[in-house]
């Protein structure tokens, strides 16, 4: 059996995922969400939204089954390759501005989650900012949107 999320994880980040580096389950569950909502199907996963952007049960558990497989070769799609440097380009993004994956990440999947999911009427920037007043930068916010709108462009995914 192959590793499909945790794959994906070293492809976009450069680096193999760790059950105990304090920030990877965040960054893993909100990376695999923006994959999904960019249309690259990697399972049944079902995610809510969170104090750290997104979260999925289902993700959770295919995590841990997948760490301890052995990693087996294999060949990513062309559209596959694309929605890894969609996901690239949103963290290049976030670099730029000066945020780190886990907050960047967070930032970007919990805007698309309330846009899409939660809030049908209003501002989603300004529900986003009162829950954590940490992101209250106008322009990181506004930065953060404009990924969400691309995304749901982009996106094939059920709204």
């Amino acid at each position: 059996m192959k590793r499909i999320v945790t794959s994906l994880f070293q492809e976009i980040h450069g680096r193999p995922y760790s059950l105990s580096a304090p920030d990877d389950e965040a960054i893993i569950q909100n990376t695999t969400y923006l994959l999904e909502r960019l249309g690259l199907h990697m399972g049944e996963f079902w995610f809510l939204r969170d104090s750290l952007g997104v979260y999925s049960l289902e993700l959770s558990n295919a995590i841990v089954a997948e760490v301890d497989m052995v990693e087996e070769s294999y060949a990513l799609s062309e559209f596959a390759q694309e929605q890894i440097n969609s996901v690239k380009n949103i963290l290049s993004r976030g670099r730029a501005l000066g945020q780190t994956p886990h907050d960047w990440l967070e930032i970007v999947s919990s805007l698309h989650f309330l846009k899409n999911y939660e809030v049908a009427d209003g501002d989603v920037a300004a529900k986003f900012v009162a829950e954590k007043p940490q992101y209250s930068d106008t322009y990181l916010t506004s930065a953060a949107m404009g990924i969400v709108d691309v995304i749901d462009e982009l996106g094939c995914y059920p709204t």
